[in-house]
C-alpha cells in the first residue's frame, strides 16, 4: 500500500540523487505505508544518510528502529520537556524492568530505537544515561550539548 506516497518520495530521492540537500524533514511519511514497504523506505533511507541528514517524524517503529538517536518532546505539569537517548548505550532495552506510572500527558518522541519505548521507559532510559555521564564543571551544569541528529526521527507511541 501507499502508491501516492511511494511517487512523492520516488521524487524526493530523485531531486536527493540530482542536487543533494544536507537535512530532509519527513513528517509521517509512512503512514499510509504497509509493513513491507515501511522496511524497504527505512533500509533505503539508511543508505541514503551516509551523504544527508534525515530527520523522520514516525509512528511505525520498522522506520525509526534503524536510527542513530530517539529525540522525545513531551508535555507534562503545563511543560515542555525533551530527552535525547542514544541506543547503543542501551542494547537490552527488552530486559528492563517495567517502570512506575508517570503522570506525563500528550507524549510524542522523535527519532530512533531499537523497540517501542512508553515515556516512563524513555525518562528510566534518561535517568540512567544521566547517572551514566562523567561529571561536569560547575559552569557547564545546566547547558545541554547539541544532538547530533544523522539518520531518523520517529514518534513513539504510548
Amino acid at each position: 500500500g501507499g502508491e501516492k506516497t511511494l511517487s512523492s518520495l520516488s521524487l524526493v530521492f530523485a531531486l536527493h540523487h540530482y542536487s543533494p540537500t544536507c537535512v530532509y524533514f519527513l513528517d509521517e511519511i509512512d503512514a499510509a505505508l504497509d509493513y513491507r514497504n515501511v522496511s524497504i523506505l527505512a533500509n533505503f533511507v539508511k543508505q541514503k544518510a551516509k551523504d544527508a541528514q534525515f530527520i523522520i517524524i514516525s509512528l511505525r517503529n520498522q522506520l525509526f528502529e534503524l536510527a542513530n538517536r530517539l529525540v522525545g518532546i513531551y508535555k507534562t505539569h503545563d511543560i515542555t520537556k525533551s530527552v535525547a537517548i542514544d541506543p547503543e548505550r542501551f542494547p537490552l532495552l527488552p530486559l528492563l524492568p517495567p517502570p512506575p506510572p508517570s503522570s506525563s500527558s500528550s507524549p510524542s518522541l522523535l527519532l530512533s530505537s531499537s523497540s517501542s519505548l512508553s515515556m516512563n521507559e524513555v525518562s528510566t532510559l534518561t535517568q540512567r544515561q544521566t547517572q551514566q555521564k562523567p561529571p561536569q564543571r560547575e559552569e557547564e551544569e545546566g547547558k545541554t550539548a547539541p544532538i547530533s541528529l544523522p539518520l531518523l526521527s520517529s514518534t513513539v507511541a504510548t
